[in-house]
């Protein structure tokens, strides 16, 4: 990968130019080739941390090329074989012309008629700028003149707070696996685990990194290893023609109703049995093992149908990116391998979710349920139309953030109560809208029960809940005395008839040290989403009955910041609320993510265990005691 100051695309007569807000001048002298003569830069020489501005990376495959980042300005010219007119005509059928992505229109800034300009042999010069905000993925910056005179640019917008290639795509992966295990438990599944079609919905790119996901690591032929090795089976009696001389479990009745289907002699030892004969051969009725059961015909089924969408991705895919194919060729092979095992060959196929104990408890199915399942839902999750910003692929990463967290934060409550709540977390699937049906913003919340002491409280988990301005006939320590709120996430607990309230912001953006600097009134570090820091302070003053309120953010830290409200040093050392605070949580693979959701969980359980220990009691303003 080079980081460049600027990017030269030139083709079919039109030249684009790309490069950060902010640079001024170029020295054209140190333009070098990055694919031929096609894409040209400035390579950029300067010391860089993080995540480059702009950089190019000609052995990408799976990733685009072009790779920008998140809330980063970029300005553009394009040179067009037009001329004035025929510009300004383009423009009245398309408003972002020459960009044929009409999902760029919210994006995209053209500068003023003073920034464009007519150049010799009749071509035409136009220049703007772009700013993808808090969105990451791959967008598409085609610009098309007329049909056979066009560019295709693809980018990759990757993000600045989160690793692009391990924990952004984990992020992805985690939301639809933690959907999946919600879906196994209900009758929906069905549309979603056929629903791994080979339709065109998804673009090629990024269902390469749904097939990458489920293939990493070995765990898909892991799990179906552990299936062959231990599979559902079902006995069946089945009833053999065997030589009287050989039958160890002759079926009498059934000879006596079909004994023409059988040979006879005169005489012989049944004779007095058989009124003068003896049959030569008897049915036998034997015990036979099938694995032929509707929990292996959906495992061959789904893998024939991932087999069939994979040959589909392979035919889409472009020739050029040949590392892509070699993967594909190699995932292909590890389904044949599954496919082709003895195991199958008395297996027929499934149109139907097998609403099973197998699928859902025993070892193996379980685990190839939920990774099918992640995979289908992964593919919708690329595809959903409500989560994209621009055209492509670009997914509004604060978002997909926030709803991540209410999921931790789900599964974090059905540990603590060792129940799934009620009701249980679902979505309906059945009008494609997968993200918004997962978790709807209204006020009907799961209902969690939590023990201790023998003592029990109601907990209730809200998503965007809106807590309104009082009214003159309000009594509950409820709602907001000043304005309409709505956390992303906020727990009720409930004892005694006395409801206390915590609250969690998810804060995509939010930096720790700077964060720190704020409360400390150091002017240093400048400001970094100083409002960030307002709200917590807000929710906990303006929403009635709140103990805590805590942004969660993707930082590495494994521990907390806590700031308690009282001016007692006593008090403060001993107890947990009122409180306003940060907490980690990031999307990984490593024990981190684990160990940072084990520290809310004991926040919210020593919150609970002091109220429970106070039965409840609490003075506003005082705390506690």
């Amino acid at each position: 990968m080079m980081r460049v100051r600027k990017l030269i695309i030139a083709d079919s007569g039109i030249l684009f130019s790309l490069y950060p807000n902010g640079v001024r001048a170029f020295n054209d002298a140190l333009i070098t080739d990055l694919e031929g003569s096609l894409v040209r830069g400035i390579p950029d020489d300067k010391p860089c941390r993080g995540v480059p501005l702009l950089a190019y990376d000609a052995d990408a495959d799976i990733f685009q090329k072009i790779q920008l980042r998140d809330n980063t300005e970029y300005e553009f010219a394009i040179e067009l074989p037009l001329t004035a007119n025929a510009f300004l005509e383009a423009c009245e059928e398309n408003p972002i012309f020459p960009f044929s992505n009409s999902g760029l229109k919210h994006i995209v800034k053209f500068n003023g008629p003073d920034s464009c300009t007519e150049l010799q042999g009749g071509r035409y010069r136009v220049t703007g700028r772009f700013n993808f905000e808090n969105s990451a993925g791959t967008a598409y910056l085609d610009i098309e003149v007329e049909q056979g005179t066009s560019i295709s640019i693809p980018v990759e917008v990757l993000t600045q707070k989160l690793d692009y290639y391990e924990e952004f795509q984990q992020l992805l992966h985690q939301i639809s696996e933690y959907s999946a295990s919600l879906l196994i438990r209900f009758d929906n599944a069905t549309e979603t685990a056929f629903g791994v079609s080979t339709d065109n919905e998804t673009s090629p790119m990024a269902e390469l990194m749904a097939f990458r996901r489920l293939f990493r690591n070995g765990r898909l032929t892991n799990y179906v290893r552990e299936i062959i090795n231990n599979p559902s089976s079902k006995i069946s009696s089945v009833i053999a023609k065997e030589n009287a001389a050989f039958a160890t479990n002759p079926d009498w009745a059934t000879l006596a109703q079909s004994a023409i289907d059988y040979d006879f002699m005169k005489g012989g030892v049944l004779k007095d049995s058989f009124s003068g004969h003896t049959p030569l051969t008897l049915p036998e009725r034997r015990i036979k093992t099938s694995y032929d059961t509707k929990d292996n015909r959906f495992v061959k089924t789904s893998l024939m149908l991932l087999r069939e969408r994979l040959q589909h991705l392979k035919r889409r895919m472009p020739k050029k990116y040949e590392a892509s194919h070699n993967a594909m060729y190699s995932w292909s092979e590890e389904l044949d391998a599954i496919l082709f095992h003895p195991f199958w060959q008395e297996i027929g196929t499934s149109e139907e979710f097998p609403n099973s104990m197998v699928m859902a408890n025993r070892k193996g199915y379980r685990e190839f349920m939920m990774f099918y399942l992640a995979f289908g839902l992964s593919i919708k999750l690329e595809s959903e139309n409500t989560l994209l910003a621009v055209g492509g692929d670009i997914k509004p990463v604060f978002h997909l953030y926030e709803m991540w967290c209410y999921l931790m934060m789900h599964d974090l409550l059905c540990h603590l109560t060792d129940s799934t709540g009620d009701p249980e977390l679902s979505f309906m699937n059945r009008d494609r809208e997968f993200m918004k049906d997962l978790i709807s913003k209204n006020d009907k919340p799961i209902k969690f029960l939590y023990t201790h002491d023998d003592k029990q409280v109601i907990l209730h988990l809200y998503y965007n809940k809106d807590f309104n301005l009082i009214d003159d006939k309000s009594t509950q320590w409820a709602d907001s005395y000043s304005g309409v709120f709505n956390p992303d996430v906020s727990i009720s607990m409930e004892m005694n008839g006395i409801v206390h309230w915590l609250h969690f912001d998810a804060k995509y953006r939010l930096d720790l040290s700077k964060w720190k600097s704020e409360l400390s009134g150091d002017d240093i570090i400048s400001s970094f989403k100083r409002e960030d820091i307002h709200k917590m302070h807000t929710y906990r003053d303006a929403v009635l009955g709140t103990r805590g309120s805590y942004v969660l953010y993707p930082g590495s830290e494994r521990i907390n910041e806590l700031y308690v409200r009282n001016p007692n040093k006593t008090y403060r050392d001993s107890n947990l609320m009122p409180s306003v605070g940060a907490f980690p949580l990031k999307p990984t693979e490593t024990d981190v993510q684990s160990e940072q959701l084990d520290c809310i969980s004991q926040h919210i359980q020593s919150c609970l265990h002091t109220l429970i220990d106070n039965e409840f009691n609490y003075k506003e303003e005082y705390g506690l005691n």
